[in-house]
């Protein structure tokens, strides 16, 4: 957990650095890459690479590394480079709400009163965090 939160951070402050040098694009790539060489050469170390030529496994491959991953983290790198890190955290706690949803919606699974209860949070806080920014900043 400790790692997952210090990559999390790491990867905010990195990714508001590199978005002034780079675009949202570039940043995914090199994301992307660096992703699928590390995961493959530890997958061959523990010797557990194995090709796989089946439809299942092909279009499972196809749908989590381009629409899920790559994707997800263009349009994550994209508010990142044009939103403020306030609004870019907001949102990105929407993912919590999307997938539950989604697991819902595609895989029946049930939900509890915890899971309700933060989903209603996460979509209020954003609802007031965006109210407010209105109020502040007068359209123009």
């Amino acid at each position: 957990m400790f790692f997952a939160v210090l990559s999390g951070a790491l990867y905010s402050i990195y990714s508001r650095k590199f978005s002034k040098q780079f675009s949202p694009e570039e940043i995914t790539f090199f994301m992307m890459m660096t992703g699928a060489i590390f995961f493959t050469l530890m997958s061959i170390m523990k010797g557990e690479f194995e090709i796989q030529f089946n439809i299942q496994t092909i279009s499972s491959g196809i749908y989590l590394g381009i629409l899920s991953s790559a994707g997800a983290f263009f349009l994550l790198n994209y508010m990142i480079n044009k939103a403020s890190p306030i609004v870019t955290t907001l949102f990105s706690n929407l993912t919590t709400v999307i997938s539950v949803i989604a697991g819902i919606a595609f895989r029946n699974e049930m939900v509890g009163l915890q899971q309700i209860l933060g989903m209603l949070l996460i979509i209020f806080s954003l609802l007031v965090t965006t109210i407010r920014r209105q109020k502040v900043s007068p359209s123009g």
